[in-house]
């Protein structure tokens, strides 16, 4: 067994789709023995604490550690609205007998970065995600805040993927871009995000019909797709024996 470690976001987290990506990674080969640290809505200080975790914490040892990054202006929103225990800092969630979801054990009052601000559509940098899809609520995720914490997440986001294109040169260290962000950066030879490789491939009307649902997330054939595309891919590939 190859004990593999996931970093990513909402698109790669089941409570958005069961069928997710890795988690389909995770059933077609048994040879990989999958821990999720994906979560919804994380950002990129998430994911730099969750890789120092498993590097000088973590009791496995890791084999492949795959990284999905996520927008760039997103810091930290921990989850769990329940109370920190020092004696219980990971909870983990078995799924199948090589998938399990893990997530810190954190409190919402710890929560780092800018707000989420409701507005207009019309207001909304990806307005097209909700054409005739979505009727809840409008959120623009790249509103600034009077803390200005949204250029010192851009900052620190650019500077953590340099750290892991750095460490991925000696490392077995996979990342990929999932959704349109400025600076989406890949090693696994995909050269673009996985939005935009769909929509070469399809168009942008058929994507927001076909591939997504209804909160702009892809949906269960479009999870299927992306991992047709990464086997197929020899820079990621290689990982999976």
């Amino acid at each position: 067994m190859k004990n593999v470690a996931l970093l990513g976001c909402s698109h790669s987290h089941m409570s958005v789709c069961e069928k997710t990506w890795i988690k389909q990674l995770a059933d077609r080969y048994n040879n990989l023995n999958i821990d999720s640290f994906a979560m919804c809505g994380h950002g990129h200080l998430y994911y730099d604490m969750v890789l120092k975790w498993i590097m000088y914490e973590s009791d496995k040892t890791y084999d492949w550690i795959i990284i999905q990054f996520t927008g760039e202006d997103r810091w930290h929103i921990p989850t769990h609205p329940i109370e920190y225990d020092p004696n219980n800092v990971m909870r983990r969630q078995k799924h199948s007998d090589n998938f399990t979801e893990v997530t810190f054990n954190s409190d919402r009052a710890c929560l780092i970065g800018h707000r989420f601000h409701p507005t207009d559509a019309e207001d909304t940098k990806f307005s097209w995600i909700h054409r005739g899809k979505h009727e809840g609520p409008k959120f623009n995720r790249h509103t600034i805040n009077h803390t200005g914490s949204w250029n010192e997440a851009r900052i620190y986001s650019k500077l953590l993927k340099k750290q892991i294109a750095h460490m991925a040169q000696t490392m077995p260290i996979s990342y990929f871009t999932m959704w349109p962000i400025k600076g989406a950066v890949d090693n696994i030879g995909l050269k673009t995000t996985f939005r935009d490789y769909f929509i070469s491939l399809y168009g942008e009307e058929n994507l927001i019909q076909n591939l997504l649902d209804e909160t702009g997330h892809f949906n269960t054939r479009a999870n299927e797709l992306i991992v047709d595309k990464l086997i197929s891919l020899p820079l990621f590939n290689q990982h999976l024996s």
